[in-house]
């Protein structure tokens, strides 16, 4: 019912809110209590599948009739942090291995600068800067050029506070669907215009004067 790639963007939520999830995720026991917790993820430190190549250092495995075994798993590659999940394999360990390996054998990372923008929220102009200046894009050929950085603003209207996030900068690669995505922070802060109140109403009675 859910696809891949929408479970890959829940973790990626899950990583923005409490970035701190991997110092458990990335364990492969824990003892809470009197009790000790055994991680189902085979590819941790100590476990079958465990590659030190690999720097995997979560997320999460899941099973259901329907959906089969699942596997979503956090990395770092290249100082990035990436997602990849598989669902309905029979294999998820193998396949991830597999996988992370890919992209060091068929991707190449480009770097991609990306500078302040100024946005209209409302009527008023307001600076965002990147949260970080750089991102990166991963290519499988070098025909395939990052085009160029367009930005999109996602808080049209309303107050807006300094180092809030209103945006995004999207970068992509020609001839592929995927996108890096960087949040633009507010540089300062600014508040919608009042409006100017309405003109009083008249109400005083009118009078109509017939010549005869």
């Amino acid at each position: 019912m859910v696809s891949a790639s929408a479970i890959s963007q829940v973790a990626a939520k899950v990583l923005a809110e409490f970035p701190t999830i991997t110092k458990w995720s990335s364990q492969s026991t824990m003892k809470v209590g009197k009790q000790w917790l055994v991680n189902s993820n085979s590819l941790l430190k100590n476990k079958v599948y465990y590659r030190k190549a690999n720097h995997v250092d979560g997320l999460k495995t899941g099973y259901t009739i329907n959906a089969g075994l699942c596997l979503t798993v956090t990395f770092w590659h290249n100082g990035r942090h990436l997602i990849a999940t598989i669902i309905d394999s029979n294999s998820v360990f193998t396949s991830m291995d597999r996988l992370i390996q890919q992209i060091d054998k068929k991707y190449q990372k480009v770097n991609v600068t990306v500078k302040a923008h100024q946005f209209k929220v409302g009527n008023q102009s307001l600076t965002a800067t990147p949260q970080e200046s750089q991102t990166a894009i991963w290519r499988q050929n070098a025909n395939q050029k990052p085009q160029s950085v367009k930005y999109r603003l996602t808080q049209k209207t309303g107050q807006v506070t300094k180092g809030d996030p209103i945006g995004y900068a999207e970068v992509g690669l020609s001839n592929s669907r995927g996108v890096a995505k960087v949040p633009m922070i507010a540089a300062t802060t600014i508040k919608p215009n009042r409006q100017s109140k309405p003109a009083k109403k008249d109400t005083s009675p009118v009078t109509f004067k017939l010549d005869r």
